[in-house]
This record gives structure tokens, C-alpha cells and sequence, in this order.
């Protein structure tokens, strides 16, 4: 499953609803999520105008405050922390799974960002959220950030992701969604025994880049962090780590 979510303004223009529409189709969304679009109604016949399917199903959230599941973070270290509190406090109360998707305006370690300040603080209060909430962190396609200073591009940061509940994942079961969609997709011919096989060997290769793409190779990722936490704890016993280094270690950690 493809989830693309972005802060949109200008969607009073024709050209911009088509921009959005052929992304849309060429990264084969599942499911767009659009913010900041400074616009209150929104009908069928607008929605599908940025939508490139024949199957459809939409919500809508008025701007007003942080209300949705959709995320615009404040830019206020203490406003941010306020809706941290405030989806904890009202976690309880909607026991379905959640998908909390958008701009939080903070980075959760050190490696999402570059040429930026540290904000260590600021990363403890985003990771108790996402903890408490016991959310699955959804891994990056393309970029490995999502924002950059405009003005002189020296400033990078991933500030934008996808948080899912793992009950949220098993209700609409991602793998059984690949699967079905691959299925459908793959045309062969032949005989029916042929056209099976066949299935099943394209079939086998989606899933195995499928697994790639979302989760990366897991085999190869703790190899690369165990010897990164080896060299780490050797740097510990000869000397003492600065700030910077032990926020990376226990990351590494993580």
C-alpha cells in the first residue's frame, strides 16, 4: 500500500488538481491525504477531479485547530508538545486502529536531519508519543528527507511520515492488499496450470521488493546496526560520548 500526504494550496486551479492527479496515478496511490488546502467544501465531482480512479471514498476535516487524523504540527515547540497530550488524551477514547499521517514538524533521531540545530528535547517528546500510542513508524519511498530551506537548500529534514497502528495494519492486512492487487494486475497467457506458475513466480518477485521497499533487508540492516553498536560501545570504553554521539548509539540501539 502507497499513502502520499502534502501540504496543498492552490487547488482552485485547474492545473494544480491535474498535477496532483497524475502523481496520484504514476506512484499508484492507495490513499492521499491533503492539507492546508484553504478550501471548506468539498463535493464528488472536485474530489474526483484529483482522484484518477473510478473507486472512491473520501472524508473531509474543516480547518480548525489540529482536528483529524491527518497531521499539521504546530511550528511552537510548546504547541507541538500540546497535541502530542491531546492524541494521547483522546487515544483511549477511539479504540479503532489509527493511521496518523502528515507534517509533524519534527524529527524523531539525529539522522533525519542535516545542517539543522540540535532539538533533542524536542525528539524525546515526539518518541514518548509515538510510544504511548505504540505506533509503527511507516519507512520513507524516494527522499531520505521531506523538508529543505528554500533559500539556500543547506537545511534538510524528515518532518513528514506515516505512523500506523499495528492493528491498524493487520485490519486492512497490507500483504493480503499487495497480493490481491498484484494478482489482478499480472496478465499471462497460456494454459491454466501455465497461467498459475506464472502468476505465482511474478507474484513472488513483487512481494520479495514489496518487502524491500517497506521494511528494507532486515538481514542486512542488523548487521550494518550491530557493527555500528560494536564500534560505538568501543568508543564508550576509551572515552566518554558527546551528546550528539549518545543520541545516535541509542537510535542505533532502537
Amino acid at each position: 500500500m502507497k499513502i502520499l500526504s502534502g501540504n496543498v494550496r492552490g487547488l482552485g486551479r485547474p492545473e494544480k488538481r491535474g498535477k496532483i492527479k497524475r502523481l496520484v496515478r504514476e506512484r499508484d496511490v492507495d490513499v492521499l491525504f491533503l492539507q492546508e488546502t484553504k478550501r471548506r467544501n468539498m463535493e464528488d465531482h472536485f474530489v474526483k477531479s484529483v482522484w484518477p480512479y473510478k473507486e472512491m471514498e473520501f472524508m473531509v476535516v474543516d480547518a480548525v485547530g489540529s482536528a483529524g487524523v491527518n497531521i499539521y504540527a504546530p511550528n511552537e515547540v510548546l504547541g507541538r508538545r500540546q497535541l502530542w497530550e491531546s492524541l494521547v488524551g483522546i487515544h483511549q477514547h477511539f479504540p479503532n486502529p489509527w493511521c496518523v499521517g502528515g507534517d509533524f514538524n519534527e524529527i524523531r533521531f539525529m539522522g533525519e536531519r542535516k545542517g539543522c540545530l540540535s532539538r533533542d528535547r524536542r525528539m524525546k517528546d515526539f518518541n514518548d508519543f509515538v510510544e504511548k500510542l505504540e505506533l509503527t513508524d511507516m519507512a520513507l519511498l524516494g527522499k531520505q528527507y521531506t523538508w529543505c530551506n528554500a533559500m539556500d537548500g543547506n537545511r534538510w529534514s524528515r518532518i513528514d511520515r506515516f505512523l500506523l497502528d499495528v492493528k491498524w495494519m493487520e485490519k486492512f492486512s497490507f500483504k493480503q492488499w499487495e497480493v490481491k492487487k498484484r494478482w489482478e494486475e499480472a496478465q499471462v497467457q497460456g494454459w491454466a496450470g501455465f497461467r498459475v506458475m506464472r502468476k505465482l513466480n511474478l507474484l513472488r518477485s513483487n512481494l520479495r521488493e514489496w518487502n524491500k521497499v517497506v521494511f528494507g533487508n532486515i538481514d542486512t540492516q542488523l548487521k550494518k546496526a550491530e557493527e555500528e553498536l560494536h564500534e560505538w560501545d568501543l568508543k564508550a570504553e576509551s572515552r566518554s560520548l558527546e551528546e550528539e554521539e549518545l543520541n545516535r548509539r541509542r537510535e542505533v540501539r532502537s
